[in-house]
Parts: C-alpha cells; structure tokens; sequence
C-alpha cells in the first residue's frame, strides 16, 4: 500500500492551516472615551475567514453581528443582529459599526472567531462612557476656571513682587559683604597698628625702666652727698670722713693733701712765705693796693686771708724774709677744707 500521497495531502493541508491561522488575526479599534448618550462608532479587523466558521462582534456580551466568509468574500449575516447597530460598513477585511449610545460607565467589544462550537481567536477593547455635564456644571465649571485663572494672576503678582524684594535683598547681602569685607580689612589694619603701639610701648617701657634704675642711682647718690654735707655741717671732722667716703670726696682731700705738702716743701726751701715769692709778689706790689691787702687780712679773721690763717696783724707788707707765713698762724681743719 502506498502511503506517501495522503500523507504529502495531509501535510499540505496542515501548512495551508498554519497560514491561515497566522494572517487571520482579530484587532478591535476604538476610542477609549465616548459621550454617554451618544452615538458612537468603532471598527474590527477581521483577517482572512476562510479558515473558521464566522467572526461574532459583541457588546457588552451582547452579539451585536455575524460576519463569514465565501469565495473569499465576506458578508453580514442578516441575523441575528443587535437592534443597537444604527449601521455598518464593510471594506475588504475590516468593518465600521455605527452604535447607539451607552449609558456612562465602562464597556467592553469583543471579537471572537469560531469553528462549530469551538472559539478558535478572540481580541477585545475597553470603553469608558462620560455623562455630559448640564448647563449649570459647565457654568460652575467655568466660573471655578474664572476664579483659578485670577487666583493664579494674583499669584503671579505676588511672585513677581517677591521676586523683585529678592532680587533687592540680594543687592543689599551683597553690599553688606562688600562692607563687611571693608570692615574687615580695616579691623586687620588696626590690629596690626595696635600690635606695633604694643611693641613701641615695650621698648619705651624697657627704656624707662633703665632710666628709672640711672635716676635712682643719682638720687641715691645725691641723698648720700646731702648727708655728707650735712654731717660735715655738724662736725667738720665727721664730714671730713663722710664727704671722703665716695669716690669725689676721696679725690677732693688726696688734691687738697697734695697741695698743702707741696706748699709746705715749697715754703721750707724757700724759707718764706708762698705770698712773698717773686712770682706772686710782683702781682701783688703793682695790683693789689695796701688797703685792699688790709682788707684782705683782717686781725679779726673776717678777712679772705684772715679766714683761712694766711694774713698778719701788720697795717703794712713787711719784708718778705721777715714776714712768719701766714698759714702757721691758724691751722686749717679738714672740716674749714668742705666748708
């Protein structure tokens, strides 16, 4: 038995049905909001038939109409048929429904194609039906669209009008930083002005402190030859060894030590009086009249000779060989030398 014929049918047959399962494929096109109440239209793409019984539109799952295909051509079938079709177009593979209006809510189109009793394809979209709204909420509508639109004016103004106090804010943080940056500079200034004043017045101090320790020690100094000098008043002796106790006193009696041995070794070898030598007694002989040597030697020792035991009693300049010198006359005390 040859089993090679049926089996190339069969398979050709199988291939034909793949084709036609594939190119018939069911769409539903639709707007997904309508007016309820309103007439309202869609459209489906129904493909190629020829494969299934019929393709059934349904409303809500209502059947609204029965579409099938012969000799490759497609009809409507008379019935059954909704009484909410207003009407129908059919073009090629689609059809267009003109249908009543739907009461507001949601609603559903579906397609299905059949073979027998058997759903072989099935496509579906959703509508949503809108009440319109009556005069009185379209006027509601538009007098609350009226007060947003002055609401959001009035905004806009108040924005601009912070915006503009925020742009001038931002001028016066500015200057501010400006001055505060002045500032400062300036406080930075002054610091370093009042750093050096500070250095200034640690040298002056340091200076005045090193000329408060040299007065001190020419006060001390002073205070010690005021009482030198006071002590000298009250005893010529003691003031004597007081006034020689500093380094000025001690010089003074070593000079006036000196003078008077150099006196008295000058007068042994001369045998005279340090008056009478040629180098003074000439000046006194042609300068110094016998009054005003008088004068000078008072008996009573008020004289400038007198005081210090130099002159004589004589009203007339003896001999110079004769004449006694005058310092052995009166011994000068160390207290008469600090007077």
């Amino acid at each position: 038995m040859n089993y090679s014929k049926p089996f190339a049918v069969a398979l050709a047959a199988l291939a034909v049905l793949f084709f036609v399962s594939c190119a018939s494929a069911l769409s539903v096109s639709a707007e997904s909001s309508i007016p309820a109440g309103a007439q309202w239209s869609f459209s489906v793409d129904l493909g190629s038939l020829s494969a299934v019984d019929d393709a059934r539109i349904f409303v809500d799952d209502e059947l609204s109409l029965v579409i099938f295909e012969h000799m490759e051509v497609k009809y409507v079938a008379d019935s059954p048929k909704s009484s909410k079709v207003m009407a129908y177009s059919l073009s090629a593979n689609t059809i267009t429904v003109s249908f009543a209006g739907l009461s507001a809510g949601s609603h559903t189109i579906t397609v299905r194609s059949y073979k027998g009793a058997q759903i072989m394809e099935e496509n579906s979209a959703v509508v949503s039906a809108v009440s319109p709204m009556s005069e009185a909420q379209q006027q509601a509508l538009r007098d609350r669209l009226t007060t947003v639109e002055s609401t959001a004016a009035a905004q806009k103004s108040t924005i601009d009008s912070l915006q503009s106090d925020l742009d001038s804010k931002n001028q016066q943080i500015e200057s501010l930083q400006s001055e505060n940056r002045d500032l400062q500079q300036t406080n930075d200034e002054l610091f370093d002005a009042i750093k050096r004043l500070d250095e200034n017045i640690a040298l002056l101090e340091q200076d005045g402190t090193a000329r408060a320790g040299i007065l001190d020690t020419v006060k001390d100094d002073l205070n010690a030859l005021l009482e030198e000098r006071e002590a000298a008043k009250k005893s010529p002796l003691a003031g004597l060894f007081a006034f020689g106790s500093s380094s000025t006193g001690f010089f003074l009696i070593l000079i006036a030590a000196l003078a008077i041995i150099i006196g008295a070794v000058y007068y042994k070898t001369r045998g005279s009086s340090i008056y009478s030598t040629p180098l003074l007694q000439p000046k006194f002989n042609s300068k110094i009249k016998d009054e005003e040597i008088s004068a000078l030697d008072k008996s009573d020792g008020t004289g400038f000779l007198g005081k210090w035991g130099i002159g004589s009693k004589r009203q007339s300049a003896p001999k110079p060989a004769q004449e006694k010198p005058a310092y052995e006359s009166k011994k000068v005390g160390p207290g008469d030398l600090v007077r």
